[in-house]
């Protein structure tokens, strides 16, 4: 990812049936964004962003697609919140004001 946002500097994917098999997740048909990894310094590592994490939603939408995040982030705010499913466990996190 690119831009001004707090996903700059991950490198993501849509998660697949095959990718969710090789993360071990219970749920091979769920939808996301999966992180791959992170540009060392980048805003996505200083949120400590790790590869297999899963973006579930950003602001109010779901995130099901790449394609999707990138029209999300491509809005002007100064706010981000935003869900992931990380080990299992789903954390949320609020950046801006």
């Amino acid at each position: 990812m690119s831009g001004r946002n707090p996903f700059s500097g991950a490198v993501v994917g849509n998660l697949s049936p095959a990718v969710a098999e090789e993360l071990g997740l219970d749920d091979p048909m769920q939808k996301g964004v999966v992180v791959f990894d992170t540009e060392p310094g980048s805003p996505a590592a200083s949120l400590n962003l790790r590869s297999g994490d899963i973006l579930r939603s950003l602001g109010a939408e779901p995130v099901e697609s790449v394609d999707q995040l990138q029209q999300i982030l491509n809005r002007p705010t100064n706010r981000w919140t935003f869900r992931l499913l990380r080990g299992g466990r789903e954390f949320s996190m609020t950046l801006g004001g």
